[in-house]
């Protein structure tokens, strides 16, 4: 039993949260059908150390990738491609299949161009500032990762107390957090949500988009009524297009694209950056 000791009278006693101020970015993917891939964990580093191999241990079904920084970069995107493409094989889904992300600058490079050309992926990026109300993951799942992520951290804090979350812990509690977001009733919702499967312009929340004065609704959906062919989006949900979300923010597309490239992106498909964990 755990006892707390606070000032008689209190309203509001406060919980000291663990952690530290590493930068790990985690990379989701879901499909319509309800089918989770599992998670991407970027951590910072050119090198994976022996201590951070053993934690992963903790979530063996998920894989690393690294980046200087941390952050999502083109090379590690193209990496977690590569364990896309045996997620689709390993589900049997029929290409071509539509990989729906958002504008971030590591989504658009000339790799991750040649690798979908290579593998029937078409990848469709959502309108810039869009992905709270057309992102399946923003719409009906995050919501529920971020409460099971505070309840997974109070937990290890209870029975670690004075200790941190780093990047060796993080893993364990982690897991916790995404088993309790695995359910294909999540994803189908959120789906449904966002308008894409089944597709339903009228269901998406556009309201949320309109600032200041009242936009006509007609004027605001007619962008967005494109009628997808059976190539594009099969009516079989086992080949249901799947979405992943990044944990950054998303670049100004006005940037010209030829900007959006470095010497990372130009050079070949860079697959030896992620690492499988067993």
């Amino acid at each position: 039993m755990c006892k707390v000791f606070a000032a008689k009278g209190s309203r509001h006693v406060h919980q000291r949260t663990p952690g530290t101020k590493e930068q790990i970015t985690v990379l989701g993917c879901v499909n319509a059908a309800g089918d989770f891939m599992p998670p991407m964990f970027v951590y910072p580093g050119k090198h994976l150390t022996r201590n951070v191999a053993d934690a992963m241990r903790a979530f063996p079904e998920a894989f690393i990738g690294l980046t200087e920084t941390g952050w999502m970069k083109g090379s590690a995107f193209v990496a977690w491609l590569a364990e896309f493409d045996r997620f689709v094989e390993q589900l049997s889904i029929e290409r071509p299949v539509m990989l729906f992300i958002n504008g971030h600058a590591s989504h658009i490079t000339i790799n991750t161009a040649q690798f979908c050309r290579d593998h029937g992926i078409i990848y469709h990026l959502l309108v810039e500032n869009t992905s709270f109300v057309l992102q399946p993951f923003d719409v009906g799942i995050y919501s529920e990762l971020k409460t099971n992520w505070q309840k997974a951290i109070s937990s290890w804090a209870v029975t670690n107390l004075n200790s941190n979350i780093d990047k060796h812990t993080f893993p364990a509690i982690f897991k916790k957090a995404w088993q309790g977001i695995m359910q294909a009733s999540y994803a189908v919702r959120a789906f449904k949500r966002a308008g894409i499967f089944p597709f339903n312009v009228e269901a998406v929340e556009y309201g949320w988009l309109v600032s200041g004065p009242q936009v006509p609704q007609e004027a605001v959906c007619q962008p967005a009524i494109v009628q997808p062919t059976a190539e594009l989006l099969p009516i079989d949900q086992s080949a249901a297009p799947a979405l992943p979300t990044v944990d950054a923010n998303d670049s100004d597309l006005a940037v010209p694209l030829r900007d959006l490239f470095n010497e990372d992106d130009i050079s070949a498909p860079n697959v030896d950056a992620i690492s499988k964990c067993n």
